[in-house]
């Protein structure tokens, strides 16, 4: 009895020490789940997710193919067969994507987690989850049915099947099968490939690299010979300007969805824009810093505290790795958006496509930081942080500007402080003249670099204080704080980002929008769409309906001027096409929020039936919601 009896004391002693630390990991996986639920139910659905689902649907039920005249297959195949199988499986709709989505994010979860406790224990494992639970702005990224989810799911066990030095070569084969996989989901991805196979190469040895490199040679091979030539339309865009123009001539000549060589001119120009500000690159940057800030401020860490060891060789390979892959996705990305004029803002959804690297990169080295930094980095060290402080409450003015003006502060006249209140904006808008905007800006900017001054200053306490027996390197107790600091702020500075766009359910909403589109819409009918950037409630309609396919993108693919045959067969649209397809379609189906005089004049009740409004909102404005008017 008593050895039965030791032998159950220690089993619970066991159970206890794994326990405690799988178990937080456990908390985290739910907590992470119920965001990532809700975020599914919530998130409104914008142009990238109609798209992807739309085009996917036509291509998986064989109505279209990639690259077909028409249908704009401005992103990698798979990027959009993926969801759109989904939707032939399961049926049309949004809820059968974002469930996906969710399913996807789920994986993404595991699988991080799986391989930072393999390589890093169980306390790596756990950390890894818990930066996911406090970066709501990530989860939220992956609760929509879009390439960012897809992509973080295949680099997550691109990653999970080789890092370690002590994978099988079936894993290393399929890590690179994937890794192929993604070039043909994002061409964005190009570089995660080479960059892979490079590491199995240095890490495992002649044989296993040469295995996945024909693994992922024949997956990227096969793709191309699948759509060849036309999938190589990708690759134009990153081609200089001359080569350009040389090189879409040769593919306009041999594509098999056009027979005809069309010059640059025949695209006419894009809609035309003012171009992005110096001051919203800047707000863009510090915008991605702040909706990420735990996974950015562990990677800064990890550089200024990073040492050379040779204890352990395969770790360091896969340290060396996972910075190099990270380093080099964030500058193509960073080109790719602040570099270019095209989507600036999109530098922060841009992480979602390479940030498991970066959180694969900061836990795995958390036990290998050095832990002192030369004194002379310190005044760069204090300036660096008040510098991101500064950007951080800079980037969330939109946020929380209009609580800061409202503050209310003492008056002051001629530097003496005076009976009664007023507002913070009313006294630096009468000292300075600056506009409300402005106001704000500086304001939470102001802010930003009050919370870093406090922030030093409490180090710099505790240093002297607490911590003085320690006798802790400032600089590696600066970096250490700021990162812990940043577990706390996270889920708190990532604002508006972390609440939900739609206050009802979004997916709900677009089955009733549905529903009432399909209740005065047949089947086979041919549609003009002006209901905003999403079609999706169109999907709905039972029996389908045929629509104005470069509609898919919105006025991302408009164009003034330009030959309307070659924009058509490119996905393209102008005036021209826009006027022949109001004038021929069956239905005209408008968002009342976009309806407009000259909407007023051309739906001409002499011509045009209308039918009673849709009641169902699928956004948050009293105004959204859909007209049907139906040529008589």
């Amino acid at each position: 009895m008593k050895i039965m009896a030791g032998v159950k004391e220690k089993a619970n002693l066991s159970f206890a020490h794994i326990a405690k630390e799988d178990l937080l990991s456990l908390l985290g996986g739910v907590l992470y789940f119920i965001q990532l639920w809700n975020y599914a139910h919530t998130t409104l659905s914008r142009l990238d997710e109609s798209a992807y689902i739309y085009k996917g649907y036509l291509f998986a039920t064989g109505q279209y193919q990639p690259f077909d005249p028409g249908i704009w297959t401005n992103k990698a195949p798979f990027a959009f067969l993926i969801p759109g199988y989904i939707q032939a499986w399961f049926g049309p709709g949004l809820r059968p994507a974002r469930y996906f989505a969710v399913l996807a994010g789920i994986f993404i979860l595991l699988g991080t987690w799986l391989t930072a406790r393999r390589l890093g224990g169980k306390k790596t494992g756990a950390i890894a989850i818990w930066i996911f639970v406090l970066s709501p702005a990530l989860i939220k990224l992956y609760s929509p049915a879009i390439s960012q989810g897809l992509i973080a799911l295949m680099l997550t066990w691109v990653l999970a099947f080789s890092l370690g030095g002590d994978r099988p070569l079936w894993q290393l084969m399929l890590s690179a099968a994937l890794a192929g996989l993604m070039i043909l989901t994002r061409q964005n991805m190009v570089a995660v490939l080479p960059l892979l196979i490079l590491y199995i190469f240095w890490q495992y040895g002649l044989r296993a690299g040469l295995w996945s490199f024909f693994s992922g040679l024949i997956v990227v091979a096969l793709g191309h010979l699948l759509w060849w030539p036309d999938i190589m339309q990708l690759w134009l865009p990153w081609l200089p300007s001359k080569l350009y123009a040389l090189s879409l001539s040769f593919f306009e000549a041999s594509s098999v969805s056009s027979s005809e060589t069309s010059s640059l001119e025949s695209f006419g120009n894009t809609i035309s824009l003012s171009l992005p500000s110096m001051t919203s690159r800047i707000l863009s940057l510090f915008r991605t810093y702040r909706f990420h800030v735990i996974t950015f401020t562990g990677i800064l860490s990890t550089l200024f505290l990073w040492k050379n060891s040779s204890q352990n060789k395969k770790k360091i390979r896969d340290i060396v790795f996972l910075a190099t892959l990270f380093l080099v996705l964030l500058l193509m990305h960073t080109w790719a958006s602040l570099g270019q004029n095209y989507c600036v803002y999109c530098f922060s959804s841009y992480f979602g496509f390479y940030g498991i690297s970066g959180i694969l990169l900061v836990v795995l080295y958390l036990s290998e930081w050095k832990k002192e930094v030369p004194k002379y980095l310190y005044p760069f060290l204090i300036v660096l942080i008040l510098v991101i402080t500064t950007g951080i409450g800079y980037s969330a003015f939109e946020d929380m500007g209009d609580s800061l003006l409202n503050i209310q502060v003492p008056r002051i006249k001629d530097g003496h402080i005076i009976s009664g209140y007023t507002t913070l904006e009313n006294i630096v808008q009468n000292k300075f003249s600056f506009s409300v905007k402005l106001t704000k800006q500086y304001t939470a900017a102001t802010m930003g670099l009050g919370v870093g001054a406090i922030f030093l200053s409490v180090v710099l306490t505790l240093k002297h204080t607490l911590l003085r027996k320690q006798n802790f390197n400032f600089g590696y107790l600066l970096f250490v704080s700021f990162f812990l600091f940043s577990f706390i702020a996270s889920p708190i500075i990532a604002g508006n980002e972390r609440k939900a766009d739609y206050n009802g359910n979004i997916i709900s909403a677009y089955e009733e929008a549905g529903e009432y589109l399909g209740e005065y819409i047949p089947a086979e009918s041919t549609v003009y769409w002006d209901g905003g950037s999403s079609l999706l409630p169109l999907l709905y309609i039972p029996g389908g309906v045929n629509i104005y396919l470069p509609q898919l993108n919105a006025r991302n693919n408009y164009r003034l001027g330009g030959d309307s045959k070659t924009l058509y067969d490119k996905g393209y649209w102008n005036e021209t096409l826009e006027n022949q397809w109001k004038s021929e379609a069956e239905y005209i189906v408008v968002n009342n929020y976009f309806y407009t005089s000259e909407w007023d004049t051309f739906l001409d009740p002499s011509d045009f039936d209308e039918f009673p409004s849709s009641t169902t909102l699928y956004d948050n404005r009293s105004d959204f919601y859909l007209r049907v008017f139906r040529r008589k």
